[in-house]
């Protein structure tokens, strides 16, 4: 067995502008280019090529008393946080049981981050961090139903195949389901009657400088609404979500280019959600300096009428102080026009895994600069 971790924390400032209105924020923050964990793996091998892995994670808060804490330090705009306010001493990251062999492949069956997160990161230039990075990173990862069954966006409780690598090209397959029925009488709660499922495929081809991407999901969910109801009398919501990668490495300059598409059904045409994202950048090493830049826009419709737009960018640099240690400096803009009628938190990409999709949010246009400078430490 091997315990491993990541220990990210750095002091960060945020400046907040609405027509009306400033706010400012600063003090310490957790997990801005890596989340801050602490982890145990191991690998047993049982002949014939026939291996059983074991990953078991929980997230570390770096900047408060709380073992296992995940918030956002410094008090951060929400739209800014780089993980999921939660605090308990538990295993809340990747947490999953599992089979390989070079020949077959490897199947993975617990908790674990969906096909759409992990297609995403490796065709970002920028990091979780900056300013309105989050949403471009996770927005799409809710076709996977990361939310349904837990706190998370980005995680989902399923089981995943991955195909052994053929010819440069990696598949793999990922599906989850739940379901609680109250099949006599009626629930005690509103949604105690609940049917969940999700699907999602990915495929992540390289080949020298060039690396491609692409993954699909699909997931519906339904429950009651009222505490009365019996199964079925709430809406089902129905999301699809795709989304497309590539880089190259020109030495002197790896290149970024991201697109990807959300698209969510919500009973009512009214209420239908659709998510564009668009993303661009560079790292540019430099010895042990690292220089990057990323720029993305997202935008939100709702029954065809866009009721979002975003834009953001961030740039700043990296210093290996060794292969382990990484001090960095990150400037962040979020330029979020949120005055359009009909705007929606789902709509704009700020919580995807809203449960009252389409609801009307008087937001106004905001603008928002951050910066953090800190250190990243792998154990």
């Amino acid at each position: 067995m091997t315990v491993y971790g990541v220990l990210d924390t750095a002091y960060y400032t945020a400046k907040s502008e609405t027509a009306t209105k400033v706010t400012e924020t600063a003090g310490l923050t957790n997990s801005t280019t890596a989340g801050s964990r602490l982890g145990f793996k191991g690998t047993e091998d049982m002949g014939g090529g026939l291996k059983a892995n074991f990953v078991a994670e929980m997230a570390l808060g770096a900047t408060g008393d709380q073992f296992g804490a995940k918030a956002d330090g410094a008090g951060a705009p929400s739209g800014n946080k780089t993980t999921d306010a939660a605090a308990a001493a538990t295993f809340n990251r990747a947490t999953w049981l599992g089979l390989s062999s070079a020949n077959a492949g490897e199947v993975r069956l617990g908790y674990m981050t969906t096909l759409q997160y992990d297609l995403n990161a490796p065709f970002s230039a920028g990091f979780e961090g900056a300013a309105g990075a989050r949403e471009h990173l996770e927005v799409l990862s809710t076709a996977s139903l990361g939310r349904v069954f837990n706190a998370e966006t980005n995680r989902v409780a399923g089981v995943t195949y991955f195909a052994p690598t053929m010819g440069g090209v990696k598949l793999a397959a990922q599906y989850g389901t739940q379901k609680a029925n109250v099949t006599t009488g009626a629930p005690t709660a509103v949604g105690a009657d609940v049917q969940l499922s999700h699907a999602s495929v990915s495929a992540m081809y390289a080949n020298g400088p060039l690396a491609l991407g692409g993954a699909y999901g699909n997931s519906s969910a339904q429950g009651n609404t009222v505490a009365t109801s019996l199964y079925g009398t709430g809406a089902e919501v129905k999301t699809s979500a795709y989304s497309l990668g590539a880089s190259y490495d020109l030495t002197v300059a790896k290149l970024f280019a991201y697109m990807g598409s959300r698209d969510t059904k919500n009973g009512t045409a009214a209420n239908d959600v659709q998510v564009n994202i668009t993303r661009f950048g560079a790292q540019v090493p430099m010895g042990n300096f690292k220089l990057f830049a990323s720029m993305g826009q997202l935008t939100g419709k709702e029954n065809s009428v866009e009721v979002s737009n975003r834009k953001t960018t961030q740039f700043g640099g990296l210093y290996s102080f060794s292969k382990r240690t990484t001090g960095y400096a990150l400037v962040g803009k979020d330029k979020a026009d949120m005055a359009k009628a009909g705007f929606s938190l789902s709509a704009a990409g700020l919580a995807p895994d809203s449960a009252s999709f389409g609801a009307a949010i008087a937001a106004p246009a905001t603008s928002t600069s951050t910066l953090r400078v800190g250190i990243s430490h792998s154990f």
